[in-house]
């Protein structure tokens, strides 16, 4: 993010101009013009206020400004050159003439509420802060549930007050989920994700520290996905690459003293089929990362058969009744306890009572007719194996015995491929291995390591066992709970795929469409949002654009944004985002923090900043209530005037 300056703000609010509506720029109950006064500098993005009379009621309008035009008297570029007798260099004007400055603004407000424009001659105003967080509506809800997410942009290098998104559209009380569009390198989206994510934890804890001992304090998890390298395993250290700048714009959210993320755990895929000792990949951070992986019975215990094969699979319908048919062998039905409540430690829910288990070769024998007898996947693998033998079929029964070789022998290509034995994600030999278990983790994050899965559908299954981990535990008697967890993904282009119908895709869009009211939020990024499933990007109520290529901003996915706003995408700085969310009538341009975790290997210490640990020593401030500082009160102060 640049950081060459420091935020400047708008001083007390002042007349800038008056409303026009000439022929062709007349004002609606959209948008108006109005022209600037001479010496008067109104700029792209902000903010201002205009009082004026509505049928004999006086209205308090907001707009925000779309384009600035500045028009003269000359009404040919001729004249023009006329007018400086054709010299670029000397500023004596031959002739004199006059201009005018005028402008587009698109309405943000009304109040009293009025579906009406305003009136020709009408005072424009700049706004402060008091003004522009009033004229989103942001006072109303900004103590009780906001969150910050930046401070809202009022022109090139100015700011009006802190930006909040409200807790109730984005949480799943009203709507839910959040969605960030930017292009490689520069559309800062996992640092928009990471921060994001850091201020709804902490605004959630918050208020339930207030409502401690009334049994109705909400509680908050966030789960992480790395798909980018190891990014995302340093948010417990600090950056190098934080400044004294950077400090200014959290002081200015409301935030004096920024910190890491401190409750987090770290999980990366085992490292090999080794077994004994459990261990990671190598991830370059020292030795608390937790291994992960799946043997067949965790598969079976979870439910998670259906999701090792891919679309392409799937397209096979004599594959796909192969594999039913396996899924129904591997398993029988227990009715007194699941394997879920011994991972997880809790009650069985009723409705799980019922899901299948694999089969015990002990307990029931490797030879019933019934029962497969396979507890393992290298069990499974040479079962598979043998029934491509043509002396084994009289062993099958009616739906195996209808099957090819070459249809069986393709099933066993494709779990092979699956649980190859250059991985530990699946144990092929081991009865157990160390499945994700995070609907009662302890920490407030886990970062979960796929990007070092080669195989592009395992980093999907990965993806598909917590979301459906966190969809049972939702379903039952804990959906009572005052409980959220946050699932936070990029590159979803990949995840949840345009198009795409199989398993994985269709639990994404169950979760967006169904599941935000139960308290599972998908706060997703990609570069291009038209790659992304319809589903999860419309049930995506707040949208967040950063710098978009103009291909992908033509697409019908962001007609929610204005012209201006896209042609506006297409230039964004690092640090800037256009934000959507529905109790916005307009776009909302923020200017957004760089955070103070590292992002990457090579900026991460473990020593904080000086500029942090001085504003944590201020006197007077608890950092842990993110009380503004003495600097930010002034300022804002200076702007309520």
């Amino acid at each position: 993010m640049t950081n060459n300056h420091h935020i400047e703000t708008h001083p007390e609010p002042t007349g800038v101009g008056r409303i026009g509506c000439p022929p062709g720029q007349e004002a609606n109950v959209d948008e108006f013009y109005f022209w600037v006064a001479p010496g008067q500098l109104v700029e792209q993005t902000q903010i201002v206020r205009v009082p004026t009379v509505m049928g004999g009621t006086e209205v308090e309008l907001f707009g925000v400004v779309e384009q600035v035009y500045r028009r003269s008297t000359i009404s040919s570029m001729h004249m023009e050159l006329a007018a400086h007798d054709g010299d670029p260099i000397t500023d004596d004007l031959v002739l004199d003439r006059d201009g005018v400055t005028y402008a587009k603004a698109r309405v943000v407000n009304a109040f009293p509420p009025k579906l009406a424009p305003p009136v020709e001659g009408s005072t424009v105003f700049s706004c402060g802060q008091r003004d522009a967080e009033r004229a989103y509506e942001m006072d109303a809800y900004a103590a009780e549930r906001g969150i910050a997410v930046g401070l809202i942009r009022n022109g090139g290098d100015s700011t009006a007050g802190r930006a909040f998104l409200d807790e109730d559209f984005l949480l799943g009380a009203q709507s839910g989920h959040l969605n960030v569009n930017g292009a490689a390198g520069s559309g800062t989206k996992s640092s928009f994700l990471t921060m994001a994510t850091y201020q709804t934890i902490n605004a959630v804890k918050a208020r339930a520290a207030g409502m401690t001992g009334t049994g109705k304090a909400p509680r908050i998890k966030a789960i992480i996905f790395n798909v980018k390298g190891f990014d995302l395993f340093w948010l417990d250290r600090w950056s190098t690459k934080f400044t004294e700048d950077d400090l200014a714009v959290w002081q200015e959210m409301g935030v004096q003293s920024p910190d890491i993320f401190r409750s987090i755990a770290y999980y990366a895929p085992e490292m090999s089929q080794r077994s004994g000792n459990p261990l990671p990949i190598s991830t370059e951070r020292p030795g608390d990362v937790r291994p992960y992986s799946w043997s067949l019975k965790d598969i079976i215990d979870f439910g998670l058969f259906d999701l090792l094969f891919s679309d392409e699979t799937r397209a096979n319908d004599n594959l796909v009744t192969l594999i039913n048919f396996l899924h129904h062998r591997l398993s029988v039905t227990r009715t007194k306890a699941l394997a879920l409540e011994e991972r997880l430690g809790e009650a069985t829910p009723a409705h799980l009572q019922a899901r299948r288990q694999l089969t015990d070769a002990q307990e029931r024998g490797f030879n019933s007719k019934n029962e497969l007898g396979v507890v393992t996947f290298q069990h499974l693998l040479d079962y598979i194996e043998s029934k491509a033998q043509p002396q084994d079929k009289e062993l099958d029964d009616d739906s195996l015995r209808s099957m090819s070789n070459s249809t069986i022998q393709a099933l066993w290509r494709r779990l092979a491929r699956v649980v190859g034995p250059n991985s530990g994600l699946l144990r092929r030999e081991d009865n157990d291995g160390s499945p994700l278990a995070l609907a009662t983790m302890q920490e407030d994050v886990a970062v979960i390591d796929i990007q070092s899965i080669h195989d592009a559908h395992l980093q999907r299954f990965v993806i598909a066992t917590v979301l459906n981990q966190l969809v049972q535990w939702r379903s039952g008697p804990h959906a009572a709970r005052n409980e959220t967890f946050l699932v936070v993904i990029d590159e979803l282009n990949r995840y949840a795929p345009r198009g795409a119908s199989d398993a994985i895709t269709k639990l994404f869009e169950y979760v967006a469409s169904q599941m935000r009211s139960r308290g599972i939020i998908l706060f997703g990024a990609q570069q291009q949002g038209s790659r992304v499933s319809e589903v999860v990007i419309e049930n995506s109520q707040t949208r967040v654009l950063g710098r978009s290529g103009g291909q992908e901003l033509a697409d019908s996915i962001w007609r929610g944004f204005s012209e201006g706003d896209r042609k506006l995408a297409l230039r964004l700085g690092p640090d800037e985002k256009v934000i959507v969310a529905p109790n916005f009538r307009e776009a909302l341009h923020v200017k957004v923090p760089r955070p103070p975790w590292a992002m990457r290997p090579e900026e991460s210490t473990e020593t904080p900043p000086s500029c942090i640990t001085d504003a944590a020593k201020a006197p007077g401030v608890d950092a842990a209530k993110a009380v503004p500082s003495e600097a930010a009160r002034k300022r804002a102060q200076g702007l309520e005037m």
